[in-house]
């Protein structure tokens, strides 16, 4: 999904790519070593990205199961943000918007409210990688 004046429409990966790249970004599978200096756009998945950036044995389970488990690892990850998002290097800002994002009552959420709130919580995660 892609935001642009008119709102939130989907767009295909090429138009995604071609996008990033006339915003000066580099598009690339993996970052080269070193890393030069510039922006970068690469896909990052979020279970990965935990167990490194938390510094867990395994992975949070919000994703498959039971709706009750997956609430108890949506409290999980939504708490390790709470804690670590303004830590990072550079630090991602709590606002307000952040903020009842991560306070968020996952236990009044269902079906698509709930996955859409799992989603947005992996973009957040993301967003600073």
């Amino acid at each position: 999904m892609c935001l642009d004046g008119a709102g939130w429409r989907l767009i295909s990966v090429p138009e995604l790519v071609a996008e990033l790249q006339a915003d000066g970004l580099c598009v690339v599978d993996a970052l080269p070593r070193p890393r030069p200096s510039g922006r970068w756009a690469f896909e990052t998945y979020p279970h990965a990205g935990m167990v490194e950036l938390f510094g867990l044995d395994k992975t949070i389970k919000y994703k498959r199961g039971r709706v009750a488990e997956k609430r108890v690892g949506l409290q999980e990850l939504s708490s390790r943000l709470r804690h670590s998002l303004p830590g990072l290097d550079p630090p991602l800002r709590m606002t307000q918007a952040l903020q009842a994002l991560l306070d968020q009552d996952v236990d009044v959420l269902h079906g698509r409210a709930l996955k859409a709130h799992e989603d947005i919580l992996d973009a957040v995660f993301c967003a600073p990688i």
